[in-house]
């Protein structure tokens, strides 16, 4: 907290004022993650609204890559959400972070899986946070050692598979 308080030009009371301890400032620091992930992979489906229409699948591919992408630009921040430090645990943190991604994903693999109604299927909730925790834990495992057994290329290409097969399952049991 005495380095936060520093570099923002700040007291450490002022630090605690806002934030309440280090365990409101780890909620704050996940939550203004998953909204830049979130805005991250809207943005990279956005420029591909034509593609995406047409192919489904390249969806997966796009969203899989600006996940990858996100990660490898600050790996000490996933670092960060995923590993404990002193006065906070990464539970909370990642739970959030995968509810605020994971929920809206959800109407949208009901969209792909045709299901009509406003309630989600309890299997459809389940497969977009397995999605996020096999994409979380894949690309964890590749940015802390991974790399030196998987280039890059393939990483995209074998978790899109993956996450296709999760995304075909839905199809196949609801469609």
């Amino acid at each position: 907290m005495d380095a936060i308080a520093a570099e923002a030009g700040l007291t450490k009371p002022v630090v605690y004022k806002h934030f309440g301890d280090k365990a409101g400032l780890s909620a704050a620091v996940s939550s203004r993650v998953a909204d830049d992930l979130v805005a991250k992979v809207t943005a990279a489906l956005g420029s591909q609204v034509e593609t995406a229409s047409e192919d489904p699948r390249a969806v997966i591919a796009i969203t899989v890559k600006a996940f990858v992408e996100f990660v490898e630009s600050d790996p000490e921040l996933f670092s960060f959400l995923l590993y404990p430090s002193a006065g906070r645990t990464p539970t909370e943190d990642i739970r959030s972070l995968i509810e605020a991604i994971a929920v809206p994903m959800e109407p949208i693999l009901a969209e792909a899986a045709n299901v009509v109604g406003d309630e989600i299927p309890a299997g459809i909730a389940l497969r977009a946070r397995a999605v996020l925790g096999l994409a979380y834990t894949s690309v964890d495992w590749w940015i802390r050692g991974g790399r030196d057994r998987m280039e890059r290329g393939e990483l995209l290409t074998t978790l899109t598979a993956l996450v296709l097969a999760i995304f075909d399952e839905v199809n196949d049991q609801v469609g």
